[in-house]
């Protein structure tokens, strides 16, 4: 015979992960690349995340959007291939993955207090190597601190489901604005410098402590690949099927932080030049969502009018919200009326 549930009960099941609780990955299936083409190489192939390499003397690697099959319930992926090998990492050099979070989103974690959470980490990963592999979190916030753990992939090129489950850090700072509050890191290849330390429990970073029990070099071979898909942060210790989003809505949570209109030459749209002053347009173009902050422009511009020779950009205005002014170098042309902005625009953290 069922029962009504209490408030305790709910809190219960919130804790541990039972409900249906928001995944803090944005983008975790991988589904939006605005900057690439699926298969066309981009260290941000993929919105959100990002490949670094850091120290390296000869290896390289491509980074892939990648459309795929047969693993349930997912249709894209990150793909990582060797392309020029390092068979020996030296002290210093570092491969790895990295997703930054904006520090007001992390809020409910209460990092820094008595009531830190306890969270769940889990994805789908599959690679030719096999062996050991480092994740951990990095906040960024005043003295910053990390925690580390591993997992194993098993059997090679075989996707395999990894859960890990991180306690809160009740003395770690995570400010509650709109800047780079956390990392997460999922680390390919370390040298000695990155794993000296144990790093199973919260302490402030060291670099020693960033890689440690990683014993795996995706830059051994260029024969080495590594996929990644499926990846959700969720409150509580358990992780729960993956929440999936509409494109519509994963878009928009990537767009705050990079938007590039998928369209002929990245047509943004236009700004129209008043009477008698044929060099400054005005008006506004408006971004799909508020950004995080102010973004940086890369635009170019072309005429809309009946006069072709455009002169340069020489500044521009935006903020969160739009693009409402755009100078252009004074060429003495009068017979302009339009101007179409073509470009991106960029808030990443």
């Amino acid at each position: 015979m069922s029962r009504a549930r209490t408030f305790a009960d709910l809190a219960t099941a919130s804790e541990e992960g039972s409900l249906a609780s928001p995944n803090m990955v944005i983008n975790g299936d991988m589904a939006i690349h605005q900057r690439v083409g699926t298969d066309t190489h981009n260290d941000k192939a993929v919105d959100q995340i990002q490949l670094i390499k850091n120290n390296l003397d000869t290896a390289d690697f491509n980074t892939k959007h990648q459309s795929l099959g047969g693993i349930d319930p997912f249709a894209d992926a990150l793909e990582i291939t060797c392309t020029t090998a390092d068979t020996s990492i030296g002290a210093n050099e570092l491969i790895y993955l990295v997703k930054k979070f904006e520090a007001q989103n992390l809020q409910h974690l209460s990092f820094g207090s008595s009531l830190a959470k306890t969270t769940t980490l889990s994805f789908h990963v599959k690679s030719n190597l096999t062996g050991t592999f480092s994740v951990g979190l990095v906040t960024q916030d005043g003295t910053a601190r990390n925690i580390g753990s591993t997992y194993t992939i098993d059997s090679a090129n075989t996707w395999e489901k990894k859960t890990i489950t991180f306690v809160g850090d009740p003395s770690a700072t995570i400010a509650n604005d709109n800047g780079h509050g956390l990392d997460m890191t999922f680390i390919l290849a370390a040298g000695s410098n990155w794993t000296s330390t144990a790093n199973s429990s919260w302490a402030d970073y060291a670099n020693g402590r960033l890689a440690h029990g990683h014993n795996v070099n995706i830059a051994s071979s260029t024969s080495n690949e590594f996929y990644i898909t499926g990846i959700q942060w969720e409150l509580g210790s358990v992780a729960t099927p993956y929440k999936h989003e509409t494109i519509s809505e994963n878009l928009a949570r990537c767009q705050r932080y990079f938007f590039s209109p998928q369209t002929t030459n990245n047509f943004m749209g236009n700004l129209m030049a008043p009477d008698g002053n044929a060099n400054d347009f005005i008006g506004s173009i408006n971004f799909p969502v508020e950004m995080r902050a102010s973004p940086t422009l890369t635009i170019t511009a072309a005429e809309n009018g009946t006069v072709d020779g455009l002169g340069g950009i020489t500044s521009s205005d935006s903020n969160a919200s739009c693009i409402s002014f755009v100078r252009m170098a004074n060429d003495g042309i009068a017979g302009r009326r339009g101007l179409n902005v073509n470009g991106d625009v960029d808030a990443e953290l």
